[in-house]
């Protein structure tokens, strides 16, 4: 993957805040003793539930809140809930320093709209490598995402469905 990318840095990464699925701070590793803490990161490539989502994707046609719309906005903060709680699960099964890929795609910007630098997070999990944008998505946490405007949140998995043991996934290996 790191191939398609420009301008690709990868640096290691502790004492992690979890907002939600897939915005992190962080405090990042620049080399020589020097951290530059609590840096702001949007999750790349994927989107996740809002922990607060607005209420004008959920209106009906006629823009009033019905309980079904109400139902649906409660749905989209349980898995919001559910996601950033994922994440986190991830992050503590860590069994080393965590690696951070920062991305500058080409002809653009290195940070969202927000500020937030777009990055891919990868946690070390017994001989593995797992990409959490990758896991969030193959265990329907998340849907893939490239930028531009966001369709309405559909469902992707049923609520409080477990999730796998981390140890279990198959993901990358280490280089040897």
């Amino acid at each position: 993957m790191t191939s398609l990318y420009k301008n690709v840095y990868i640096r290691f990464a502790k004492n992690f805040n979890v907002y939600d699925g897939d915005s992190i701070r962080c405090d990042l590793d620049e080399g020589d003793s020097r951290w530059e803490i609590g840096r702001a990161l949007r999750l790349y490539g994927v989107d996740t539930p809002e922990l607060k989502p607005l209420w004008k994707p959920h209106y009906e046609t006629d823009g009033e809140r019905t309980p079904e719309t109400t139902a649906a906005r409660d749905f989209e903060k349980a898995a919001g809930r559910e996601a950033r709680d994922r994440v986190k699960e991830l992050i503590d099964a860590a069994t080393g320093m965590i690696l951070v890929q920062t991305i500058k795609l080409p002809g653009r910007t290195v940070r969202d709209k927000y500020g937030r630098t777009l990055a891919r997070i990868f946690i070390p999990i017994g001989e593995v490598w797992v990409d959490v944008a990758e896991t969030l998505i193959a265990e329907g946490h998340a849907r893939p995402y490239a930028g531009g405007r966001k369709t309405k949140w559909t469902i992707l998995r049923d609520l409080e469905q477990p999730n796998p043991d981390p140890a279990t996934l198959p993901m990358m290996t280490k280089a040897a």
